[in-house]
Order: structure tokens, then sequence, then C-alpha cells
């Protein structure tokens, strides 16, 4: 026998998702307007919407948990079996995982060390560089709720609705760089190598009206 792991999308929650996207919507109308905010709202409000609808069809959360456990190959990463055949797009049936969520560990600072818990971080500060730099594929929503230490000392990703994809090699070759001389202290070439990689991205128009004059000087 074994032990399965169930997520049951509870009724009407759908209809509750739509009705908040439209309070948020009037809410990020009128903000812009009484305020007269140089961000728009709007667009942070539609990709929010878009990524809130995706969530609530298990199905994208199956193809997302099975192509994130194909492409995985770091020793240190497990990543549940889905059983699609007891699946769809409101219940999703998954390998139950035995350990310890680091939400709890979060909370009780009596369950690990120190020690342990800087190794843990440090373990998940490098799951998430492999996934980005080696397949191109990553957990975009990894909150300690969404983090399993298991009992051999992997940590196991749950939760697929949110994932990422990476850049070009350009741009990761600039986020690397952002990582490398962040580390070491070099803030203004981590900053320039940031600006980079967020222009080839495709973000720099939005973070540009967030931060004005700024990331136009060279």
């Amino acid at each position: 026998n074994q032990k399965l792991a169930v997520k049951i999308q509870k009724p009407g929650v759908q209809r509750e998702a739509l009705a908040d996207i439209l309070l948020i919507k009037f809410l990020a109308f009128w903000l812009r307007m009484i305020f007269h905010a140089p961000v728009d709202f709007k667009e942070a409000v539609r990709e929010w919407e878009c990524w809130t609808l995706r969530e609530l069809d298990y199905r994208l959360e199956a193809e997302n948990a099975e192509r994130f456990r194909a492409q995985n190959t770091n020793p240190e990463v497990y990543i549940p079996k889905v059983f699609k055949e007891y699946s769809g797009a409101k219940i999703l049936t998954e390998e139950f995982l035995e350990g310890i969520s680091l939400n709890r560990i979060h909370r009780d600072a009596e369950i690990v060390s120190l020690e342990d818990r800087t190794r843990i971080t440090k373990k998940l500060v490098r799951a998430q560089l492999w996934a980005y730099f080696k397949t191109g594929f990553f957990h975009a929503d990894p909150h300690p709720g969404n983090v399993i230490l298991l009992s051999d000392g992997r940590l196991a990703f749950v939760d697929f609705g949110i994932m990422g994809e990476a850049g070009t090699h350009k741009e990761n070759h600039h986020f690397a760089n952002f990582i490398k001389f962040s580390a070491d202290g070099a803030v203004a070439e981590a900053v320039s190598h940031f600006r980079k990689f967020m222009a080839g991205a495709g973000a720099l128009p939005i973070i540009a009206e967030i931060l004005p004059g700024r990331l136009q000087r060279k």
C-alpha cells in the first residue's frame, strides 16, 4: 500500500476568487485615480488574475509537477510523483511525503539546530539556482510551507501552481554575475548586471516607473 496526498478544491472557490479579482480591479482603478501613482496597478492585477485562475486548474499543476520531476537532476531535491489517473481539474493526487515542513522548522526553533538551519537555507538557495540555470524551469513560490525536509536530508517541493521559466543565455549570464558580485559586496557591478538582466527580461520599464531616473544611470 502507498500513502497518497490528495488536494481537493473547496466548492465555490472559483466564484469567490472571481469576486475578489473584481474587487481588487476596482481598488486598483481608484488608487490610480486618487493618488496619481506612477505605477500601473492594472498590469499587476492582470498578472495576479492570470496566475490565480491558473492555480485553480489542478491539471496545469499536475503538468508542472511532472515536468519538474522529469527535469530534476539535483541529488539534494525530490519532487513527488503525480497520479494523473486519480487527478483532474479540481483534484490532485500525489505521492505522500514523510518529512518536516520548513514552515514548522521556521516556527519552532527547537526542531533543528542553528547550524542545521544554515545548511537547510544554503541547500534551498542551491536548489533554486540549480533549477534556474540547469533546466530553466523552477519553482516560483518556494515559501517555507511549500518545502519539506525529508528524513534523508533532501528537500522536497510541493504545490506547483506557480512555476517560472528562465530567460535567454545572455539574461542568465547577467543574473549569474548579479549573484556573484552581490556575494562579493561589489554593489555597483551587481546593480549594473541586475539592470541588464531586467532589461533583457522586459521588466525594466516597470521598474523604471517605480524608481524614475535611478535606472537611467550608467
